[in-house]
């Protein structure tokens, strides 16, 4: 990611989080990556402090009868990043953005 900024799946996964807390197969339906790409990139992510991942509770899993979902939320610096390349992008493509 370098001093170019995320990249585009970089980004189209801190979009989709950014619309509000998402899990993994929640993300990669919202980005339509699959889930090596959505998981690596989640881990690098949690890494460098973009974004926060946790775990539901037990029972709720439990109770919908489904293995446990991680949860990831982006933190004030993965909201940064996320407007600054969104910023980078329109101002590369001369097209508004459409959030």
């Amino acid at each position: 990611m370098g001093t170019r900024g995320p990249g585009i799946v970089t980004l189209a996964i801190l979009r989709a989080i950014q619309s509000g807390r998402r899990y993994g197969a929640d993300i990669m339906e919202a980005t339509a990556l699959g889930g090596g790409t959505v998981y690596k990139t989640l881990g690098r992510l949690e890494r460098r402090g973009w974004v926060e991942g946790a775990w539901e509770d037990p029972a709720v899993a439990e109770a919908g009868k489904r293995p446990r979902r991680r949860f990831y939320d982006l933190t004030p610096e993965g909201e940064a990043a996320a407007a600054e390349a969104l910023r980078r992008v329109v101002e590369l493509t001369g097209q508004p953005s459409t959030a």
